[in-house]
């Protein structure tokens, strides 16, 4: 049920930037993946102390790579959970 709600989440920044081309904030995905990751004993954040996550470019980097991991983490397993 997580992974749902992280793919909702990233479903309503993909129908925003259709509407107006504006990219969105990886922060709320963020948050899901590494609450989903804290639930499943895994790490999907990355070291945020390393330079190229710093400043809010940086920062949204963080948020985009956090969210990649708990994909390819799902992608991997989800047999062992999807019903």
């Amino acid at each position: 049920m997580g992974f749902w709600l992280l793919f909702d989440e990233l479903t309503k920044n993909e129908e925003g930037f259709a509407h107006d081309g504006a990219l969105r904030s990886q922060y709320g995905a963020a948050m899901i993946a590494n609450h989903l990751g804290t639930y499943l004993g895994e790490e999907f954040t990355p070291d945020y102390k390393l330079s190229e996550y710093q400043g809010e470019q940086g920062r949204e980097a963080m948020w985009r790579e956090t969210t990649g991991n708990a994909l390819k983490w799902w992608a991997k397993n989800e047999t062992r959970f999807a019903k």
